[in-house]
């Protein structure tokens, strides 16, 4: 990310700091050397700028990566909450739904029991009115028997009642 900064002081800086201090004690000091410390301390100064800039850089873009984190960690802890919520509410929902297929399928089970007694209370009642029908038949069959047998003897009591009744014996008169 970023480069470490260089504290060590360079070889020749070094030395020149050490002219310097030793010069500073004498009061000799050559304008060439002078103005090429001057310049290795503006170079110096320049790249320290340059290494805090490029450390407040890398500061700021972890600080910027941390708080996406920080915000992608709540976004998900929020989806989290939401998913479960939602798992929960499916959950009860299939439970309901559940419970009113059970009813549904007791109610089902309920009809189709029934459906049964009643086809069977059908057969039931359809093998009676079968019976009933041929009895009706056979009793229809007695009372023509019968019906024609008591004309017959409506018949021969009438015709007896005919011969013995004196309105056909001959008048007297």
């Amino acid at each position: 990310m970023s480069a470490p900064i260089n504290t060590a002081v360079p070889t020749a800086q070094a030395a020149t700091l050490g002219e310097q201090q030793t010069s500073n004690n004498t009061t000799n000091v050559d304008p060439k050397i002078a103005a090429q410390k001057e310049k290795e301390h503006k170079k110096l100064e320049k790249q320290i700028h340059n290494d805090e800039k490029k450390e407040n850089k890398a500061l700021h873009s972890v600080e910027k990566q941390s708080k996406h984190q920080v915000k992608a960690e709540a976004k998900a802890a929020k989806a989290e909450v939401k998913a479960n919520k939602a798992v929960e509410k499916a959950a009860t929902k299939e439970a309901k739904y559940k419970k009113g297929l059970l009813r549904a399928e007791e109610k089902h089970n309920n009809s189709v029991t029934a459906l049964n007694k009643a086809q069977q209370a059908l057969q039931a009642k359809t093998e009676e009115h079968r019976k009933l029908v041929a009895s009706r038949d056979s009793k229809a069959q007695e009372l023509k028997q019968a019906t024609a047998a008591k004309e017959a003897h409506d018949k021969q009591r009438e015709a007896a009642l005919h011969s013995d009744s004196p309105a056909t014996a001959a008048p007297n008169v």
